[in-house]
């Protein structure tokens, strides 16, 4: 993974000339994210950040943004071999296929059930059950089948609809890819954020450009905004697809760069986390 540079100066300065006038920081927006499940995207080549920079997003979810999760699943081909790598999430959560995923919408689609069920009964509120989940996807193109799999497919199409608002309930889905290109038709149009690395693959760079930065921006502008994210390590452009109105590229695209120090926090409570090695 590329390393940020010791030398404050020397980034600060990096960064400066590697962004784009009148793009702000991402952090700014996150309390104006919709209160129902989103679906968040972050691509870019081995080695951009993308892990890193998911840490970061959703701590800042979670705390800032008031999402405060109750559970977390990561489903990835290399969940069992990265150490290091989403400490957020317990052991017991983690799977490197997609087989359990189909509980998980199941449950939570029991849960808000029984929350909408009860909502009109007197004292209702105190027999509802908060289930605020986060789903990330990752390594997901080394998973065989995982494009015919059925909860792969309803993930994102149905997961923002397993949400109850007077119980805080909601599904957010993280996914992890190299390339915005291994992303399907069906996933892209169901993202709500898209954060993109640096691209090397003309095909994803074209994709990127003329399907989400064309707002406000000619198409020369939009490949040399793209390119110029190489230039700084761990640095995404952040597009809020959604978003409306979009009346300049300033109203949806913000900048996202990951402090170096990476957030200690876990998602859970006590009972996920019980058997968690030492």
């Amino acid at each position: 993974m590329a390393a940020i540079s010791e030398n404050k100066k020397d980034e600060d300065k990096n960064v400066k000339a590697t962004r784009f006038e009148n793009i702000g920081d991402w952090k700014r927006i996150v309390k104006a994210l919709p209160k129902y499940g989103l679906t968040i995207a972050f691509t870019g080549i081995r080695a951009s950040g993308k892990t890193h920079t998911a840490q970061h997003f959703v701590h800042h979810l979670s705390t800032v943004g008031n999402r405060k999760y109750t559970a977390a699943f990561l489903f990835s081909a290399t969940a069992r071999t990265q150490d290091s790598a989403y400490p957020y999430i317990p052991l017991t959560h983690k799977f490197t296929s997609l087989g359990p995923l189909s509980r998980v919408l199941e449950q939570q689609s029991k849960l808000c059930k029984h929350n909408k069920e009860i909502e009109k009964e007197e004292g209702s509120n105190r027999h509802m059950i908060r289930s605020s989940v986060l789903v990330i996807i990752d390594d997901f193109s080394a998973m065989p089948g995982v494009r015919n799999d059925p909860a792969f497919t309803a993930l994102y199409t149905h997961g923002r609809h397993l949400s109850h608002k007077l119980s805080n309930s909601f599904l957010d889905i993280v996914t992890l890819a190299q390339d915005i290109t291994q992303l399907s038709p069906i996933q892209r149009s169901n993202c709500d954020l898209i954060a993109s690395a640096q691209t090397l693959s003309y095909r994803a760079t074209k994709l990127m450009a003329e399907d989400y930065l064309t707002v406000g921006l000619n198409r020369k502008e939009a490949y040399r905004l793209l390119h110029s994210l190489r230039s700084t390590p761990y640095l995404f452009l952040l597009c809020w697809v959604t978003f409306q109105p979009k009346t300049s590229l300033s109203s949806y695209c913000h900048y996202m760069l990951a402090d170096k120090a990476l957030p200690d926090f876990r998602i859970g409570g006590p009972a996920q986390w019980k058997y968690e090695e030492k």
